[in-house]
This record gives structure tokens, C-alpha cells and sequence, in this order.
């Protein structure tokens, strides 16, 4: 009897124990859970850590790549910039030399037809109108090819005494008239025309009557038979 009696005061101690012992399994159970649990939040992070890096590492790359790829753009960009400027400046001393080229030979040629022109200058010319008279008669003697501003003398044949001047313009014309002598023969005569610088022209003008003598009485005589006055000269003729 007194065993039964202590082995029913002793089951309350032993459900308490058995109790006790449960949740002490129970607590151990879910601490490595929790434990279980962390390691696996933990091991998780670290693996989306190691992607994050990876794809930190991957995007630093792809970043680094494309820093090369442009780096190496702008090297070649800049390489055809200077093949460029080097084409435009071989383009720009060609034409440099073309224009050079095409100036100089211009002005060669203009410097030699200038030379041409000052070693072979405009001849001197005269013109008379008109070309046949009568002695004493007047001409028009028109020039060009002249000094400049310069004093003419022209003649008429070698008479001395048939000249007459006049004064070129500025581009070496002159317009004066002379008068041929009343005592010139019929025949063929230069005019002359010569400045001071001994530039020079002549023309040719025919002489093809003595000049005209007017009717001029000389006396008068008084006939008493005749009612008029009759010219002696024209008596005498008759």
C-alpha cells in the first residue's frame, strides 16, 4: 500500500518533469530552427551578395568596355580628324600654287605685252584733206601717235616758209590746217608733221593749178564814140 501511495504522489512530479522535458525539446526544436532559419537568411544574402557583386563586377566590365570602345572611337575619330586636316591643307597648298601659278604666268604675260607695248609703240600718222588743191589753197591736217602734249610742226614740202604748229592732246592727236604756197608748180607734195621727240608722219597732197588771179584793171581810157569805158588791156586783146 505504501508503494502505490508513493507511486501516485510521485506522478504529478513526473508529468511536471516529462512536461518540462517536452518544451525544453520543443525550445531546443525551434532554436535550431531559428538557427536553421538564420544560416539560411544568412547563407541567402550572401549568395545575393555574391550576385550583387558579380553583376557590380559585370556592369564595372561591361563599363570598362565600353570606356575602352570609346576611348578607342575617339582615338580613331580623331586620328581621321588629323588625316583630314592634313588632305585640307595639301588641298589648300595645291590650290595655293595653282593660283600662284595662274597669277604669275598672268602677270608675265601682262608685264610682256606692257614691255611689247612701250618698245613698240602706236605709229605716228597724218592725214590731209583734201589731197588735191590749187596752189594757195588750205589743208586739213589731222594726226595721232604723237608725244603726248606735245608741240607739231608741220610742213609743206620743203618750204620752209609753208609751216604752221599745233599741239597734240593727251593721247598724241592734233587737227590744225596749213596753206600751201600760191607759187607752188602742179605736182605731187608731202605735208610733214614731226614733234619734239622726233616722232614723225607724212602725207602726200597734188597741187593741180596756180591759184586763181581775180580780175584786176590796170587803166581806163575815155573814147568820145563810145559811150562806156573799155579796159585797155581788153582793147589791146582785141
Amino acid at each position: 500500500m505504501h508503494s502505490e501511495k508513493r507511486s501516485k504522489n510521485h506522478r504529478p512530479v513526473l508529468v511536471t518533469v516529462m512536461f518540462v522535458a517536452g518544451l525544453a525539446i520543443v525550445g531546443s526544436l525551434l532554436t535550431q530552427a531559428l538557427a536553421v532559419g538564420s544560416a539560411t537568411a544568412a547563407g541567402q544574402q550572401g549568395q545575393n551578395a555574391n550576385q550583387t557583386s558579380g553583376s557590380a563586377s559585370q556592369q564595372n566590365a561591361t563599363s570598362s568596355e565600353a570606356t575602352r570602345n570609346a576611348t578607342s572611337s575617339a582615338q580613331n575619330a580623331a586620328k581621321e580628324a588629323g588625316n583630314a586636316t592634313a588632305s585640307a591643307g595639301n588641298a589648300l597648298g595645291n590650290a595655293t600654287s595653282a593660283a600662284g601659278g595662274i597669277i604669275g604666268g598672268a602677270l608675265s604675260n601682262a608685264t610682256s605685252s606692257l614691255k611689247k607695248a612701250i618698245g613698240n609703240p602706236l605709229p605716228s600718222t597724218i592725214t590731209v584733206a583734201p589731197n588735191s588743191v590749187n596752189a594757195g589753197d588750205i589743208v586739213v591736217a589731222k594726226g595721232s601717235g604723237f608725244s603726248a602734249n606735245d608741240t607739231i610742226t608741220v610742213t609743206f614740202g620743203n618750204s620752209s616758209s609753208a609751216t604752221t604748229t599745233a599741239n597734240s592732246d593727251k593721247s598724241g592727236a592734233f587737227n590744225t590746217t596749213i596753206t600751201t604756197p600760191r607759187d607752188a608748180k602742179g605736182g605731187s607734195y608731202n605735208i610733214t608733221a614731226k614733234d619734239t621727240h622726233g616722232k614723225s608722219a607724212t602725207a602726200s597732197v597734188e597741187i593741180i593749178a596756180l591759184p586763181k588771179t581775180p580780175f584786176a584793171p590796170t587803166s581806163f581810157s575815155y573814147y568820145p564814140s563810145r559811150p562806156s569805158f573799155f579796159h585797155e588791156g581788153l582793147e589791146r586783146g582785141s
